[in-house]
């Protein structure tokens, strides 16, 4: 499977009016999992540094990340795509137990009583396939010290850049967003 780690493109600027120095290692993990999803499900190739370009000329870019209903949609007409939101996991599970294509998840990070295993304050994780319960993620911020503070760990499988984990850890982290899922189908 094609993997971005945003990490890795600190040089490619993604600025908002909040953040003018913003660029895709601070804030592009939706841009990440943009490209993830169109490289992993299409024959289009749709590198960071295009994905970003598209996502400010649609509006995508916001003052805290990515806005994925602006980008998610403009991505599924360009490139032979539908998109649909959901905050039920038994949806999730079946679309993606029936192959029916990838989804990129909303955790909202830390809140009272949880402490988010994928953030602390907000991202967007690529939700790639599921065998029964458990999900392949792959995490566009993903570091060799991930998943090891306290409340992290022994949630996860990490093999490589692939996660493995019961959709129960995925849908955790995102109780605080609606909405939590975005799935992506070929037309």
């Amino acid at each position: 499977m094609i993997f971005y780690n945003q990490n890795d493109y600190a040089h490619i600027p993604y600025p908002s009016e909040s953040n003018p120095k913003g660029n895709i290692k601070t804030s592009g993990c939706g841009v990440c999992s943009a490209s993830m999803v169109v490289e992993n499900m299409t024959e289009h190739r749709l590198p960071i540094a295009e994905c970003t370009a598209f996502s400010m000329s649609v509006g995508g870019r916001d003052n805290f990340g990515t806005d994925m209903e602006k980008l998610g949609a403009a991505i599924s007409e360009k490139y032979g795509l539908v998109m649909e939101t959901t905050d039920d996991k038994e949806e999730v599970l079946a679309f993606l137990n029936a192959n029916k294509g990838m989804v990129i998840a909303n955790p909202g990070g830390d809140r009272e009583g949880h402490v988010g295993l994928f953030t602390k304050y907000g991202h967007y994780i690529v939700v790639a396939e599921a065998r029964g319960r458990t999900v392949k993620v792959l995490d566009p911020n993903l570091k060799p010290t991930s998943f090891q503070k306290e409340g992290q760990t022994g949630y996860l499988f990490v093999d490589g850049v692939n996660i493995y984990c019961d959709i129960d850890v995925v849908v955790e982290d995102c109780l605080n967003r609606s909405p939590a899922f975005y799935m992506f189908a070929k037309a």
